[in-house]
């Protein structure tokens, strides 16, 4: 019986000790880790071009990541992954990749096809972010000189995560644009993706925005209006937004929260949309001419802050209903929600539809911070 109880222990202890190891181990020499692609097409527009950038582990004492490049054509993404693996001298590793930058002329014949491998392949991650490049190709990106002087495509995904904190592009990754494509009501927004070149050398910079009808991409907006979608969109974090004052001199107030919410009724047979924002402010630059001590004066620029972001969060939604006819905002998706009765009229035909649908935008603006309670700087002679 001890004998018996020895050798069940040591068994145990045997099974113990095998299932503490890994099974999957890889030393980080062998691995070639891919941190990004981009995807062209290719010369002769009969197939795709995909770059790789992969992060090179140098061994030693001041180890460091290099980045290199892999570039190859082929009829599908899958057939250039593999073939990939044959001029690697490593096995690529993707599931540290966070970046897709696709073109503008492969984005305007459609991603369905691309994505789907990303998606289904076992080692991609979907959280990837997917971009739109507005250079000649997406290629000029991802082998630009980073501003951080690293990996590009690592500086991309910070960049993206930071966008909070500006609010010039909307942020999407992989599954979410999978997710538009077979969402009733809704199409993807994707961030855009550009080089400038005002420091000399091109450097990356994300401000824009992608329009897609379905895997489409149909136009781009830039500039100002992209921060009035992105009201539009609840996609608000941060920033700052600028009203200008009687003697035109903008006033800078600063994101600390917003909301949006979209309201689909009824008047009479016709559908309408009422989207509501609730923006609340801090006071990021003072003017020596406003006394915002006063709860009146303070009062004034709300109010008139609210109308300047209300009408220009709904001539931004007309231009998007008129020039792209894509319902980015999700107006159909909310119908549907509240309304499926009337969804199910209009669903058929909603492409169409959302054109023309009457849009009505209310919007409040709250500045609260301790600098409205002292009073302005007064500057002397």
């Amino acid at each position: 019986m001890k004998l018996l109880k020895s050798i069940s222990l040591l068994l145990i202890l045997i099974i113990t000790v095998n299932l503490t190891g890994c099974w999957n181990y890889r030393e980080i020499e062998s691995m070639a880790i891919v941190a990004g692609v981009s995807i062209d097409k290719s010369q002769d527009n009969k197939k795709y071009e995909m770059t790789a950038e992969i992060i090179d582990i140098e061994s030693g004492k001041d180890s460091k990541s290099v980045p290199r490049y892999i570039t190859l054509t082929g009829d599908s993404i899958f057939d250039i992954a593999r073939n990939m693996i044959t001029i690697s001298d490593r096995k690529l590793y993707w599931s540290h990749a966070k970046c897709i930058i696709v073109s503008t002329s492969l984005a305007r014949e459609g991603l369905g096809d691309i994505i789907d491998w990303f998606i289904r392949d076992a080692e991609t991650r979907s959280d990837m972010y997917l971009l739109v490049s507005t250079e000649k190709t997406a290629k000029e990106v991802i082998t630009a000189s980073p501003n951080s002087g690293k990996i590009m495509s690592l500086e991309l995904a910070n960049q993206l995560r930071n966008q909070k904190l500006a609010s010039r592009a909307p942020i999407l990754d992989l599954w979410d644009f999978a997710d538009s494509l077979i969402q009733q009501g809704k199409s993807a927004t994707v961030p855009r993706v550009i080089l400038n070149r005002q420091s000399g050398k091109p450097t990356p910079s994300i401000d824009g925005i992608a329009v897609f009808k379905k895997d489409t991409l149909i136009g781009i907006i830039e500039g100002t209006e992209t921060k009035y979608l992105l009201f539009a969109l609840n996609k608000i974090k941060g920033g700052l937004l600028l009203v200008y004052t009687e003697n035109q001199k903008p006033l800078t107030l600063e994101i600390f929260q917003s909301k949006t919410k979209i309201k689909p009724f009824l008047k009479g047979d016709s559908l309408n949309i009422n989207i509501m924002t609730e923006t609340v402010v801090a006071l990021a630059e003072d003017q020596p001419l406003i006394e915002f001590y006063k709860e009146e004066q303070r009062k004034e620029i709300e109010r008139n802050a609210s109308l300047v972001l209300q009408n220009s969060i709904y001539s931004s939604i007309k231009k998007v209903q008129e020039e792209y006819g894509s319902d980015i905002f999700g107006f159909g998706t909310k119908v549907r929600e509240d309304m499926p009765k009337t969804w199910k009229k209009l669903s058929t035909s909603w492409s169409d539809k959302f054109k023309d649908v009457p849009v009505s935008v209310t919007s409040k603006i709250k500045i609260r911070n301790s600098a409205t309670t002292s009073k302005p700087l007064e500057i002397g002679d």
